[in-house]
């Protein structure tokens, strides 16, 4: 039997569980399909992935043009996000409909794309509240004698 060697998967990120409970589960998933060696089934995964966030996110819209266009109209996603997110889809849709395999790196930008889109939208806005309030507050500084003008 042939092995094939592939770069090192990269951890799990800490931040996975607290996303909402369909989409830790479908990253979870899709870990497991890159640990298994399954790249193909792990872009179907993220596909369905960003799938299940767009429904989290703007409810169920349609198609994944319009789950963009929904996604950019509400301010979760920009302009350039939008554009990448879209060839991040078409890679999934060549592997599941037009049966395209892509190379492990590949796979690596497609799922690092997906966590960014994840961290961004249900992670960093708790992560920065947090942060906030552990910033203390600026002193008040009082203004002895100085005229303006």
């Amino acid at each position: 039997m042939e092995r094939i060697d592939h770069p090192p998967l990269p951890p799990r990120p800490d931040w996975m569980f607290e996303l909402p409970v369909r989409a830790a589960s479908f990253l979870s998933q899709v870990y497991a399909a890159m640990d298994a060696g399954a790249p193909d089934l792990a872009v179907l995964g993220l596909r369905s992935l960003f799938d299940v966030t767009a429904l989290e996110l703007v409810g169920d819209v349609g198609t994944f043009t319009e789950k963009l266009k929904a996604l950019m109209a509400q301010g979760f996603i920009s302009e350039q996000d939008t554009q990448t997110l879209a060839v991040v889809i078409d890679a999934g849709s060549a592997v599941a409909h037009r049966g395209h395999s892509l190379q492990v790196e590949h796979v690596h930008l497609i799922r690092t794309c997906i966590e960014g889109l994840l961290f961004q939208r249900f992670v960093a806005p708790k992560r920065v509240r947090a942060l906030q309030r552990a910033i203390p507050k600026r002193s008040r500084r009082k203004r002895h004698g100085h005229s303006r003008g």
